[in-house]
């Protein structure tokens, strides 16, 4: 006599058991690599912004120390330090960015002085390094209106009547969102 085989849907329950388990875990994995991705993008991103923040501040520093002061040396074209007249670094305190300065000078016009800031991560020149973070221009006035051109040699920290009367910041440019 023959027997009758029955079938059993027993072991289907462990086939789905296992379906369910890939699945949830390609999911769960999916989840993990996203969660990572934008933790690792929002560091990235505060890092930058820390590093934008410190570039403007120290450029901000710089033109205000140029716009109530004669320095003679940034009118070169090889440009100079001039976060202080006194040719120092150029670094904030904590600040690890260097600015230097180039310039021109037009007396008698009505952009008496005009500098260009490079602030870069280095203690050697931005400008020539091609390491530059943040340029910006500053446009500056030192004529009072209906005066007559002032004396540049008298221009300087101690006399800062006449000196950046007004100033036009021309350029603000981070080079490092331009690549």
């Amino acid at each position: 006599m023959e027997r009758k085989q029955t079938r059993s849907d027993g072991g289907a329950a462990l086939i789905i058991a296992l379906i369910f388990m890939i699945a949830l875990g390609l999911v769960l994995g999916s989840i993990a690599t996203y969660a990572r991705g934008s933790v690792t993008n929002a560091i990235n991103l505060k890092n930058q912004r820390t590093s934008e923040l410190q570039a403007s501040s120290a450029v901000a520093a710089a033109m205000q120390n140029v716009r109530r002061s004669y320095y003679s040396p940034i009118y070169t074209p090889a440009g100079t330090p001039c976060l202080y007249p006194n040719g120092t670094d150029g670094t904030l305190p904590a600040n690890p960015f260097h600015v230097w300065c180039t310039g021109s000078i037009a007396p008698g016009s009505q952009v008496s002085r005009t500098v260009n800031f490079y602030a870069c991560p280095s203690t050697s020149s931005c400008a020539a390094s091609g390491s530059v973070f943040l340029f910006a221009k500053g446009q500056f006035n030192d004529i009072p209106p209906g005066a007559t051109p002032i004396n540049y040699s008298n221009c300087n920290s101690t006399g800062t009547s006449t000196c950046g009367i007004q100033m036009r910041v021309a350029a603000w440019d981070y080079k490092t969102a331009d690549t």
